[in-house]
């Protein structure tokens, strides 16, 4: 990991980490799993950039939805097909003014739902 780099992840039964610090300009989230979608936000030059990523051992649909609330709102839903090669779904980039959350919710091929959330404050 590069320095001023921030990695913060979901353990694989999808409890949540705790973190105590906020992560600073310039850092990266991932927030993941061994499911299918995993969710990366990285702030950077006064932007926040969300990119849903999908990654199957077993090609798999996959339905989502990716919303944001705080200074910008918006809902992406989409459906993708996910195999072995990790490979960008949906990007989303919005300004970088506190507060904000984003909330992706995920459905995968044989009844897997999940959600995960990130924020200006830390993963929680």
């Amino acid at each position: 990991m590069r320095p001023g780099t921030l990695r913060l992840y979901l353990a694989a039964l999808g409890a949540i980490l705790p973190h105590a610090a906020a992560p600073a300009q310039d850092n990266a989230m991932m927030v993941s799993s061994s499911r299918a979608v995993a969710m990366d936000v990285t702030r950077q030059s006064g932007l926040v950039v969300v990119s849903v990523v999908g990654h199957s051992a077993v090609p798999k649909t996959v339905r989502f939805a990716i919303d944001v609330e705080g200074a910008s709102t918006t809902r992406n839903l989409a459906r993708s097909t996910v195999g072995p090669d990790s490979r960008t779904l949906s990007v989303v980039r919005f300004s970088d003014v506190p507060p904000w959350r984003v909330t992706l919710d995920v459905d995968e091929q044989g009844g897997g739902h999940y959600t995960l959330h990130a924020s200006d404050k830390a993963i929680d």
